[in-house]
């Protein structure tokens, strides 16, 4: 028999030890099985073997230094079990092989220096185990190999130099280990490299300097290390780059305009380091950025507009010195999931086009300086959708430690699917929604919030129904006729116009300003913050010392002018 297919079944127990008699065999495989026990030490008499096998399995105990007998192996596929212990030494001898597979096992030692013997090799995986110590020095003669997977081990020690030697390495992921020193400076000498992970480690120094020309990346992850350099000059423009992530290192400069010349890019996470200055408006030229994450720095000035040329789903840039109002434009962000613009010093209000982003999950501009009120439009965000809409629910919602006022609109009472919502520390009042995540929320630092259910909150029975910070004029217009009401904590209406200037519309004025008095007070306030688009300055007719005066057109048809006073007055 010189074949043996016994791939993709329900094998369990233990591999026969009269396998091992099948002298003649050149292709074994018995993976994708429940197989436990060892591999037995007979195996190693398969001298024509070329393909060996048993990944997949509940295989156990050692790797038989007996293995290193088979001269001819080409592929050696033993991963995906459960063998411990050491790698023999002896593999090193299997001078034919291409491929050596041994990850996600329990593996544990140092790895051979006789390994870097196997001149042909082309793809070497020992991820996922616990193999310790440092790189072999000898893998600097692996001129074949190709990939190279060491992440996810306990490896330590600085990554060896001859590594420079391995013109065509495309793959080394050396990610999750214990390394320290400096990265090999020249690691993209031979232009193949295509994915580089480093990332959690404890490198130090300079960023690779062939990196800035190495125009084959694809993806490049240095994160969770010590590394330090002008991150301004030390990366190029990348026309395949899809992925790139430098964050929690000690990277400075400014965030450079060459990333807007990657056109493939699709990740951007550059957190928690020490970028300075603005973030540069060209960066939007990669439109296919999905998430930008420059959060945790020390940039300044305002947030370009032009960012909504981008794909986004995440945008992270909480955590800096960012200033100015959040843009209106950002409404137009159709499939943004996630937007955290948190401890920055944006100022103004919320845009009411926030309430537009329908796929948004995640909503945090906690620890800013915005004010004014809430617009009503944030509370379709936490609608529970319908099974055939394709609209997210937002589940986190942080607006505390700012300066907003006035009541929560009244559309929040619907926004069922939120499970946390922060408004801590600002200048709310009147009652809290009613809602689970209301009713959970911490909400102190504000003092004129009250709720029938939250006992921890005044009753809002002993609470009057408008305060002096919502306090607005309404002056009702209508064909022929003037009249000026004035809706402030009890809504007192006042005549300013005589009686006989339309002595012939006198009754009707009267009746159309009572029954103006009979709708509720809070709804007649949402409807013109909602005819307003929260009081845009689109709206704006005219300014004053003591507030600015905004038009608007009620549902009934009655033409509304607001004079909104200045929180002060």
């Amino acid at each position: 028999m010189r074949f043996l297919y016994l791939y993709e079944n329900q094998l369990s127990g233990p591999i026969p030890l009269e396998i091992g008699n099948l002298h003649n065999l050149v292709e074994l495989f018995i993976d994708a099985n429940y197989l436990t026990g060892p591999i037995p030490p007979n195996f190693g008499n398969f001298k024509e073997l070329i393909v060996m096998s048993l990944c997949n399995n509940n295989l156990s105990g050692s790797i038989p230094s007996e293995l290193g007998n088979l001269k001819s192996l080409v592929k050696l596929y033993l991963h995906q079990n459960n063998f411990s212990g050491s790698i023999p030494a002896t593999l090193g001898d299997l001078t034919n092989l291409t491929y050596l597979y041994l990850f996600q096992n329990e593996l544990s030692g140092a790895i051979p220096q006789e390994l870097g013997r196997l001149k042909s090799l082309v793809n070497l995986q020992f991820n996922m185990n616990q193999l310790n110590g440092s790189i072999p020095t000898s893998f600097g003669n692996l001129r074949n190999i190709e990939m190279l997977y060491l992440r996810d081990n306990k490896l330590s020690g600085s990554i060896p130099k001859e590594l420079e030697n391995l013109m065509k390495l495309t793959v080394p992921e050396l990610d999750t280990n214990q390394f320290v020193g400096y990265l090999p400076q020249n690691i993209c000498r031979g232009g193949a490299l295509e994915y580089f992970t480093a990332n959690n480690n404890y490198l130090i120094g300079p960023n690779p300097k062939s990196l800035k020309t190495c125009s084959s990346l694809v993806r490049l992850h240095l994160g969770w290390n010590q590394l330090t350099s002008n991150i301004s000059e030390d990366f190029g423009v990348y026309p395949q780059l899809q992925f790139i992530d430098l964050s929690h290192n000690n990277f400075y400069g400014e965030v450079s305009h060459s990333w807007g010349q990657c056109p493939k890019l699709g990740t951007l996470r550059i957190a928690r380091n020490r970028l300075t200055g603005s973030i540069p408006p060209q960066i939007s030229d990669a439109s296919q950025i999905q998430e930008l994450d420059l959060s945790s720095n020390r940039l300044v000035g305002m947030i370009p507009e032009e960012l909504v040329r981008m794909t986004l789903l995440k945008l992270v840039l909480n955590d800096n010195q960012i200033w100015g109002h959040i843009p209106t434009a950002f409404g137009s962000l159709n499939n943004l999931g996630y937007l955290d613009l948190s401890t920055n010093k944006f100022s103004e209000s919320i845009p009411s086009t926030l309430g537009d982003l329908s796929k948004l999950n995640y909503l945090n501009l906690s620890n800013n300086n915005l004010s004014h009120e809430i617009p009503f439009q944030l509370g379709n965000l936490g609608k529970i959708p319908s099974e055939m809409s394709s609209m997210e629910s937002l589940e986190e919602l942080h607006l505390q430690h700012n300066k907003l006022s006035g009541l929560i609109p009244t559309s929040f009472d619907k926004m069922l699917g939120l499970l946390y919502i922060g408004m801590s520390y600002n200048q709310l009042q009147g009652p809290i929604p009613n809602n689970k995540a209301f009713q959970d929320a911490t909400l102190d630092g504000n003092k004129g919030l009250c709720s029938n259910v939250v006992t921890k909150l005044q009753s809002c029975k002993n609470v009057s129904k408008f305060s002096r910070n919502s306090l607005f004029m309404i002056i009702f217009l209508s064909l022929g006729a003037l009249s000026f009401a004035l809706l402030g904590i009890v809504m007192i209406v006042r005549s300013i116009k005589k009686k006989e200037q339309q002595p012939q519309q006198h009754d009707m004025q009267d009746g159309e300003i009572f029954s103006a008095l009979n709708f509720d007070g809070r709804m007649m306030y949402e409807e013109i913050i909602k005819v307003t688009n929260g009081f845009d300055s689109m709206h704006c007719i005219g300014k004053g010392g003591s507030g600015s005066v905004y038009k608007a057109k009620l549902s009934s048809g009655s033409i509304v002018v607001v004079k909104k006073l200045h929180s002060n007055t």
